[in-house]
């Protein structure tokens, strides 16, 4: 596993490992869920480059930026920015998203997954403090 330089730019869409499904923006134009097979409109993202080789992504369908609230539910609801993200390279064409930095990881790496988050949040994605396969995805450019 190694860190790379965060310049993917462009569209792109994010699959989850093993089971292929896309992540896509819920009809309520904020939650986030990995649910079909097949790509559509709500599973398209365009990346912008944020700072120290990180990257955010911004809905194609919404505009809006994917965000972090407190420091484990990841949707997609955000204005004017959005959360920074990190990429890992695995094997096979695999990649973490990982988050640091934020206040109350005190130091610690955290991975975004393709579990659900707290239901409290209505469509929320979980953030995990160990890496494991819900952490792994595939990058697909559009």
């Amino acid at each position: 596993m190694s860190n790379i330089n965060a310049n993917m730019t462009g569209n792109i869409a994010i699959l989850s490992s093993p089971d292929r499904r896309y992540l896509e923006v819920l009809e309520d134009n904020k939650g986030l869920a990995f649910r079909e097979q097949k790509i559509n409109d709500r599973a398209r993202f365009t990346v912008k480059q944020g700072s120290n080789n990180k990257i955010q992504l911004v809905s194609l369908a919404t505009n809006k930026y994917v965000n972090m609230y407190y420091i484990n539910d990841v949707k997609c609801e955000g204005d004017g920015g959005g959360l920074s993200m990190g990429i890992v390279l695995l094997t096979n064409g695999l990649v973490n998203l990982t988050i640091t930095g934020y206040q109350g990881q005190d130091g610690r790496t955290a991975f975004l997954s393709n579990e659900a988050g707290n239901v409290s949040y209505n469509g929320s994605l979980a953030v995990r403090d160990l890496e494991n396969e819900n952490c792994r995805f595939i990058i697909e450019n559009l």
